[in-house]
């Protein structure tokens, strides 16, 4: 089996798990599956920074955890609680460790959970509105797709070749494009009489075309961000849970930087437009 072949089965299995289970009216399914997308990134990331320490690693795991699904009111005690002994932990690991490298590797955790944690709570804060997480990953893969054709056919200018050789000004702005082209549809779409669906997202044409292109210019930073990762770690890939498409963080580098963003936009400061 190619590689294009292996791809193409890979990346459509996964786009059909995301799609049924963000479908199913669920909250256990939804939360099983934004738990294994955090706890997969987070290790793939603890890979790329050589984290050697396990006991640091899963600290890391249980951490970010603790971050994404806390609601950080008087009522979430446990996340509340858990996260204060963590904390606590992670503060008496700088008396314990000994080595400059075990003290840079500790800043590397926090790095981590910040890079990780940040974009998976804002994520988990948007399940409540199932349409709204499915629409900002199907926008992602859009951009995906408008970047790659338009730097095929127009691509001259380098972006970051130092980063990330592939990657041109004109797929950045086809991509963008694209992106918001396919927001504004996806803010129109309807159903008449008994389609149940009446729109997919209900949205005014200036905050969908602002949705689209904030998630490909975003996501681009999130690329742009893990490559860089790579590119100090001395690898191609992040993983290799997904054939042909490399690791889990591979796969959702875009996604956590264009996450944050649609809470932002939806639900944070630039919920006014």
């Amino acid at each position: 089996m190619n590689n294009f072949t292996q791809r193409a089965i890979t990346g459509s299995l996964f786009v059909l798990l995301i799609i049924f289970t963000l479908q199913m009216n669920n909250k256990w399914a939804h939360h099983a599956l934004l738990a294994a997308i955090t706890l997969g990134c987070m290790h793939e990331y603890n890979r790329l920074t050589h984290l050697k320490s396990w006991w640091l690693s899963a600290a890391s795991l249980l951490g970010v955890l603790l971050y994404v699904f806390a609601d950080f009111s008087p009522r979430d005690q446990y996340s509340l609680t858990g996260s204060m002994g963590l904390l606590l932990l992670l503060v008496l690991s700088l008396f314990l460790v000994r080595t400059e490298e075990s003290k840079e590797q500790l800043g590397l955790i926090f790095l981590g959970v910040a890079y990780i944690g940040f974009p998976m709570h804002a994520v988990h804060n948007l399940l409540s509105v199932p349409n709204l997480l499915l629409g900002t990953f199907f926008l992602v893969w859009t951009s995906d797709t408008g970047a790659y054709v338009s730097g095929k056919l127009l691509g001259k200018r380098k972006l970051m070749p130092q980063v990330s050789p592939g990657k041109t000004w004109e797929g950045l702005l086809g991509g963008m494009i694209l992106t918001a082209a396919v927001a504004y549809v996806l803010s129109i779409w309807t159903k008449d009489n008994n389609g149940t669906l009446i729109h997919f997202l209900k949205l005014s044409p200036a905050k969908a075309i602002l949705w689209g292109l904030g998630v490909a210019f975003f996501g681009t930073l999130g690329d742009l961000f893990q490559s860089r990762l790579k590119r100090e770690a001395g690898v191609k890939d992040s993983g290799r849970l997904l054939p042909g498409h490399g690791g889990i963080l591979d796969r959702f580098d875009a996604f956590l930087f264009a996450g944050l963003y649609t809470q932002i936009i939806f639900h944070g400061p630039l919920a006014i437009f």
